[in-house]
């Protein structure tokens, strides 16, 4: 039984890690195969609705291309490492709900003779209801992201289309 230290085993000419020539980005981006890593497939879970979309039709024309990889452990680690990213999703929406307050919580008799002062009272308790159903939102919100990804449509999107795509990169042994 020999030991082969994996290393040596992947990278037989070390000279050839300080010698090699790799061809430009822009002559191999058309047709290299993209791995995409478990921290990339975490990353929608904190981005804003606009690189959403963006990320989905690159995913969705690399899949078509055939050059999407999500490497078994890549999807193993998204796994692992998605529940984290769902409670940071709702503790922002918790925090978004703590947030909410009376804008006119104390109110002054002296200032009622005013007209201006009526006003914004009026529109503070306008602002009220408004945010009384932002409240009910926000706790429908936090609901659904309890209740299961399958609510968030970017989870939905990584479930559904990337995973189902998954090319392993595991040994012929490793697969179930």
């Amino acid at each position: 039984m020999t030991d082969i230290n994996p290393l040596s085993y992947c990278f037989r000419d070390a000279d050839a890690i300080f010698t090699a020539r790799f061809r430009a980005i822009e002559e191999i981006k058309k047709d290299c195969l993209v791995g995409i890593d478990a921290n990339v497939l975490l990353a929608p879970y904190s981005l804003s609705e606009e690189p959403l979309a963006y990320i989905a039709a690159t995913y969705e024309r690399l899949a078509g291309e055939g050059r999407l990889i999500i490497p078994a452990h890549a999807a193993r680690e998204f796994a692992k490492n998605r529940n984290a990213k769902i409670g940071e999703l709702l503790k922002t929406v918790k925090d978004q709900m703590s947030r909410q307050s009376d804008p006119m919580a104390k109110q002054y008799a002296f200032l009622k003779n005013l007209p201006d002062y009526e006003i914004a009272i009026e529109i503070a308790g306008q602002i009220q209801e408004k945010q009384r159903a932002l409240l009910t939102a926000l706790r429908r919100v936090a609901d659904s992201v309890r209740s299961g990804i399958q609510q968030i449509p970017f989870g939905t999107f990584i479930v559904v289309f990337c995973l189902q795509r998954l090319l392993s990169c595991t040994s012929p042994a490793e697969k179930p």
